[in-house]
């Protein structure tokens, strides 16, 4: 999974507009995220028409995509709230806090009577390791993540699953760190209206 695919970067921005991301591309990133953005892309095209989610928000092709996206906007339009002007959002935390997810979920072909349907499920030859550190250990095996996503932003997307699914240690932590980085919370809080709220 971790190796590049054949993608050049002319290709990847091509992929980006296709699935519309065009105004993103142009208007939301700066020259030196563009760049970061096509080596991600690069590497993982699948991001761009993978799900989100087995039975829940987005769980059909393109999902990842348009959560993410969902996700980055939900997060400008509340940043006051958390002390974070939405200018200095990340938008590449946001658009990749849950790249964990590319090659996490598979297409199964499922006989319903006379007809068949295809059905999203886990893919059993995943490998990864948690969700929100598996998403930050893929980009910073990209070349400049750490100039590109600062150190409150990592953590963000380390935890951005806050208390769901954790031990008491991490939870402890997520709450502690969470005071540190407002990062953590904004993002938590904007991928929880995208999922809960906005169903995507």
């Amino acid at each position: 999974m971790d190796q590049p695919k054949k993608y050049s970067r002319k290709e990847a921005k091509k992929l980006m507009k296709e699935y519309g991301l065009k105004w993103t591309w142009d208007k939301l990133l700066e020259e030196g995220d563009r760049e970061f953005v096509a080596k991600v892309l690069i590497r993982y095209p699948e991001f761009l028409t993978s799900p989100a989610s087995v039975k829940y928000h987005g769980n059909h092709e393109g999902g990842l995509f348009e959560h993410s996206l969902n996700v980055y906007f939900t997060a400008i339009s509340i940043a006051d709230d958390y002390g974070i002007k939405p200018t200095d959002v990340n938008v590449v935390a946001c658009l990749f806090h849950d790249l964990c997810k590319v090659g996490k979920y598979t297409t199964e072909i499922v006989n319903e009577g006379d007809m068949n349907s295809e059905r999203i499920c886990y893919n059993r030859d995943y490998v990864g390791i948690e969700h929100g550190a598996e998403s930050l250990r893929r980009l910073l095996t990209i070349d400049k993540a750490v100039e590109i996503i600062p150190t409150a932003w990592q953590f963000a997307i380390a935890y951005h699953m806050g208390v769901f699914g954790v031990s008491d240690t991490e939870m402890k932590k997520f709450s502690s760190m969470s005071e540190k980085y407002p990062q953590i919370l904004l993002l938590h809080h904007a991928d929880m209206i995208s999922t809960k709220i906005h169903k995507l």
